[in-house]
């Protein structure tokens, strides 16, 4: 059974637990929370722990219960009948569930042989369809790669949509948007704490013009991020030493990972700014997932025709995971 596997390498989750010291400390701190009480509805000590981290004012914040809930709330207000959002493919798949969820139409762009945008395609299309709202994975899931910043750049100036780039991934990466934030009224910036450590908390964060952040609340669920997420992720950010060692380690791991993988005969690793890694193999892709779970490692099956066919993501564990995953994956091609 997959649930039961020693080895989860399919979630692009950190592998790594904080140290008990600090756990404990965390825990001291949630203890005394009134669990009676409805949590701060603006969450004003979380949004000014992030302002002083990023070097923004609270009042461009939005906070949700995972980018999800925000992706749900951004569309909201820019949809009227007809409707269109762009996204480029393959990427997160949540744009369009939740886009055609609210009503939208999706127009989806593939990626060019890099997996980079094909920003004029877009930007062609954008202005002939009237699109709203693209949205941009950077790095990319599930491919890994930054988009290159010149064309999203493009985007911003040469659409009228709001372009949101949601950068999940960007502790991995060193793509940073949020200085752009003072340019571009229409950029959106998306972020998470869930792939640098803290998924179970359920925290989103969105970044944006204070208008489009006013618009946005207003579609917002009340007392949407619980205290026990406020407090916790304040707590972390203010203490975020353990945070960027692991994240150095990720790094340091998926380097490792890479050029352990282009040694494998027949395998084609692609390049990443993430902590996820997509790779091509000869096939067939569920003899070879097959096979790999046997030995007690789940990593993610994309294989579909095109692009991803025979494609697989993996997630960067720790060393002794990546260290497993290799000796599967070299035993799953050996038959």
């Amino acid at each position: 059974e997959e649930g039961d596997v020693p080895v989860k390498l399919d979630a692009n989750e950190n592998p790594y637990q904080f140290s008990e010291r600090l756990l404990q400390e965390l825990f001291a701190e949630l203890a005394v929370l009134p669990l009676n009480r409805y949590p701060d509805p603006n969450a004003r000590d979380l949004k000014e722990v992030l302002a002083a981290k990023l070097d923004i004012t609270a009042d461009r914040i939005l906070l949700g219960n995972g980018s999800d809930e925000i992706l749900q709330a951004l569309m909201l207000p820019f949809w009227s009948e007809g409707a269109k959002l762009m996204v480029p493919v393959p990427t997160f798949g949540m744009y369009a569930i939740i886009g055609r969820m609210v009503g939208y139409e999706v127009l989806a762009v593939p990626l060019d042989d890099a997996f980079d945008l094909c920003a004029d395609e877009m930007i062609s299309l954008a202005g002939r369809e009237g699109v709203k709202l693209i949205f941009l994975a950077s790095p990319n899931n599930p491919t890994g790669n930054c988009f290159s910043e010149e064309r999203i750049i493009a985007l911003l100036e040469q659409t009228d949509a709001v372009v949101v780039v949601d950068e999940a991934y960007a502790a991995f990466s060193g793509q940073d948007f949020l200085p752009k934030l003072a340019r571009y009224e229409n950029l959106v910036v998306l972020r998470t704490l869930s792939k640098i450590g803290l998924a179970s908390l359920r925290l989103g964060m969105m970044f944006a013009a204070r208008d489009l952040v006013y618009e946005v609340n207003k579609a917002r669920l009340p007392y949407n991020v619980n205290s026990l997420s406020q407090k916790a992720a304040a707590f972390i950010l203010e203490r975020d030493g353990e945070l960027c060692e692991q994240v150095a380690r990720i790094v340091e791991g998926r380097e490792w990972l890479v050029s352990e993988m282009r040694n494998i005969p027949g395998i084609h690793v692609y390049h990443s700014d993430a902590n996820i890694i997509l790779f091509r193999t000869p096939g067939p892709d569920k003899e070879i997932f097959r096979r790999i779970l046997e030995q007690g490692v789940l990593i993610r099956n994309l294989s579909r025709p095109g692009r991803l066919y025979n494609c697989f993501r993996v997630s960067v564990g720790t060393e002794e995971e990546n260290r497993l995953f290799v000796a599967a994956l070299r035993k799953s091609l050996a038959g």
